[in-house]
């Protein structure tokens, strides 16, 4: 009787684990163990090496612009009560004043005219600044962000299946969130960089006076 011909008389139903055998009357299969990974959670192994640091680089630069953004539009939208209120509480200062004042046909004081001019000067430089528009802009940024991170989080952690897909989204994520966002600033992004744990660019911690100004007075220097 040939090889093919031959079949078992009896398999046993216990599925072939790591380290256990599945027994015939003929042959005897044996799983071999499974490989044991130390330090923490195995990675992904659907992903290559490139791919994971490459994702986790960009987890972290999402994590960084993330709270960048949050932390300006809550600088911003302190800055915009700072300015608001006042604005309304001396505009209604000066125009009480002048209402009193008209009433009893008696000229108006010089403080009058401080409070009113100043109260321009206040609604002006919030028109100028958008202190609320530049917040609210931020907190978007900043949410959009968090949701490129949190897709690159699930990418990492996800089975095989539409990994394509998955990627393909966080790309679209990330130039729409790069594509939408407002300024943020360089001193605030390279702090918020360092935060991440990703390297920044040597003298990133020279402040901008001395970037801008040092040099120039160090240039007209001779050595003797």
């Amino acid at each position: 009787m040939s090889v093919e011909e031959q079949t078992p008389a009896a398999v046993t139903d216990a599925p072939a684990t790591p380290g256990n055998s599945v027994t015939s009357s003929d042959v005897t299969v044996s799983a071999p163990p499974a490989p044991e990974h130390k330090g923490g959670p195995a990675p992904p192994m659907w992903l290559t090496d490139e791919q994971k640091n490459l994702l986790e680089r960009r987890k972290k630069l999402a994590w960084a612009a993330q709270h960048a953004f949050y932390e300006r539009a809550g600088i911003l939208g302190k800055l915009n009560y700072w300015i608001g209120v006042p604005v309304v509480v001396v505009t209604a200062l000066a125009g009480s004043a002048i209402v009193a004042n008209h009433s009893s046909d008696n000229p108006l004081p010089t403080w009058i005219g401080l409070i009113t001019v100043t109260a321009a000067v206040l609604a002006s430089l919030q028109t100028f600044f958008r202190f609320g528009e530049r917040a609210a802009f931020s907190a978007v940024a900043g949410n959009r962000y968090g949701r490129l991170r949190r897709r690159i989080e699930d990418c990492l952690a996800a089975p095989p299946e539409g990994m394509a897909e998955r990627l393909e989204e966080i790309r679209k994520l990330e130039d729409d969130a790069g594509d939408q966002a407002p300024p943020l600033g360089e001193r605030r992004w390279l702090r918020w960089q360092r935060f991440a744990g990703l390297p920044t660019p040597a003298g990133s911690n020279v402040s901008w006076w001395e970037r801008t100004f040092g040099r120039r007075r160090g240039a007209g220097r001779h050595e003797g």
